[in-house]
């Protein structure tokens, strides 16, 4: 089965998405999903988003990329969290299925 290939984007592409990246490694292991999970700066996210089945942003993103965007702003604030991992499984469970159509 082909992993769901994710980019974790912050600022500085160092504290805030480490600290995502935890909690996407989390999600992904309650629903058995296989992820390859990078991070990135936020400015670096386009050039190399094409690569990448999901972005995930720490912080709102408005700009076109090759791959769909989700914010997960609520893992480093832990304002909402529960509802932003209950989405985030049911977007991974949808992308790994189609990645893995054939």
């Amino acid at each position: 089965m082909k992993p769901v290939r994710i980019l974790v984007c912050c600022g500085d592409g160092i504290a805030t998405s480490s600290i995502a990246v935890a909690l996407v490694k989390e999600v992904c292991n309650d629903i058995n999903i296989n992820a390859k999970i990078d991070k990135s700066t936020i400015n670096g996210a386009p050039a190399i988003a094409k690569n990448y089945d999901i972005a995930l942003f720490t912080a709102k993103y408005k700009k076109p990329l090759d791959c769909p965007i989700m914010c997960v702003t609520n893992f480093i604030t832990g304002i909402g969290l529960e509802e932003t991992k209950k989405e985030l499984k049911e977007v991974l469970k949808k992308l790994e299925k189609d990645i893995n159509k054939d």
